[in-house]
């Protein structure tokens, strides 16, 4: 194949390939020295200054360990090929033994990370290849990959741990360049399911059938809290609090104060987000979980608000907890199918409990809630709680439905002041 001249600026190493269709790929290429050192040939895509980034950080990092070994050796260390670059087995270890990833990384998205992890272990021969080898090219091969494997979560996932992975290695010095830097990622499957209201109905009386009032209890505190799952089964009793009167403006107090003139709350920093947030639920919620919390004395764990209601377990998994609401999802979409009401059916079936956060947040929506209000709720920052809300209100049905009704009232009211005023 027909090679492209070499640029002016001569970067050591880096050489052109002009290909079929005329565009130019560039490639960082080795020395006999820096082959036999363990280095390999960089594929560095058909951005020239791009390419020219990579081959710079490639000489700069080849300079910097020849400039530490001559150091050792000169101290009388060891050999030079016992400091060639790590393997990727013992950067994972490095990295999932680091503080920050055990003490900052919420449990779930550690065991997310572990998981995908290894997948790069099986992908890099066991871990064993070094992280010099891992181009920019094997990044863009397995990217392609996974596309073409259809699982876009599991793609999304994978990808950005090296991402993240490989930022890791450059941090602590063993590459220089992050060769999955800007691998452009596919997004992961998006939910949009919202909870229509006869559907949260059936789902509410069929927790009562099933005699599951924790799975009740934790769809109505998830829906008017719009907290995460894992957060709602880590509520303790010693999270639920009154919130102080100073933050109870006088307009809220009438509709959320019980009979002591107390406004309670779930005060507790979220497990994924260490975000500090204090919710308060309706009267009617607050009364259940005043009552489950009275129920729970005589259990393994009192002090939790959601327990098993079987009594089998301390507590709450998240594996457990999936199943009771499948019970319950199960009996709603039979209900139905009683009413032969096909389409209900089918969006019963396809509700998650995760959902209850979204509608909630739709649903104060819906109500004209400011969306700073919102966010403050759910403990998504204003911007991102806006876009959730850009992106479902506006297909929503019921939205569209009041848009029209309140444009053709307030056109009446107009309407009405205008003959009043030429009369």
């Amino acid at each position: 194949m027909t090679r492209a001249r070499k640029p002016s600026g001569k970067i050591k190493g880096l050489t052109p390939q002009l290909l079929a269709d005329g565009t130019v790929s560039w490639n960082w290429k080795p020395s006999p020295r820096e082959r036999r050192m363990g280095y390999t040939n960089l594929h560095c895509g058909t951005d020239r200054a791009l390419a020219i980034q990579l081959a710079e950080a490639r000489n700069a990092e080849i300079a910097a360990w020849e400039a530490g070994q001559s150091a050792i050796g000169h101290n009388g260390g060891p050999p030079m090929a016992s400091l060639r670059p790590r393997t990727m087995r013992e950067l994972a270890d490095d990295w999932v033994r680091s503080d920050h990833f055990r003490k900052q990384l919420a449990p779930k998205t550690q065991r997310l990370y572990r998981h995908s992890v290894g997948k790069l272990m099986e992908w890099t021969d066991n871990g064993a290849i070094p992280v010099a080898h891992i181009s920019r090219a094997a990044c863009l091969e397995l990217r392609d990959a996974l596309v073409r494997s259809g699982k876009r979560s599991a793609t999304a996932n994978t990808l950005r741990v090296l991402r993240i992975l490989m930022q890791y290695a450059v941090d602590r010095g063993v590459i220089a360049v992050n060769p999955a830097l800007k691998l452009k990622i596919p997004e992961s499957d998006k939910r949009s399911h919202i909870i229509r209201p006869e559907a949260i109905d059936l789902l509410d009386r069929a927790a009562d059938a099933l005699r599951l009032p924790s799975v009740k209890l934790a769809m109505m505190v998830g829906f008017w809290t719009m907290q995460r799952e894992s957060d709602l089964l880590a509520y303790t009793a010693n999270d639920w609090k009154v919130i102080p009167p100073s933050d109870v403006p006088p307009e809220a107090r009438g509709a959320l104060t019980d009979t002591q003139g107390n406004v309670w709350g779930f005060k507790k920093d979220q497990i994924k987000t260490k975000v500090h947030v204090w919710p308060s639920v309706p009267p009617a919620v607050r009364d259940l979980v005043h009552a489950q919390l009275k129920a729970n004395r005589s259990r393994p764990v009192p002090t939790m608000v959601l327990l098993p209601d079987d009594r089998m377990a301390k507590s709450y998994s998240d594996k457990q907890f999936q199943r009771r609401f499948s019970q319950v999802r199960a009996v709603a979409w039979y209900g139905a199918m009683l009413r032969r009401d096909w389409r209900l059916a089918k969006h019963i079936r396809e509700t998650q409990f995760r959902d209850f956060r979204r509608t909630g947040m739709c649903y104060f929506g819906e109500l004209r809630v400011p969306v700073p209000l919102i966010a403050a709720i759910s403990g998504h920052s204003i911007a991102y709680t806006q876009k959730i809300i850009d992106t479902y209100m506006p297909a929503n049905t019921r939205f569209a439905v009041m848009g029209l009704a309140e444009a053709i009232t307030r056109a009446a009211e107009r309407t009405l002041i205008e003959e009043r005023m030429e009369g």
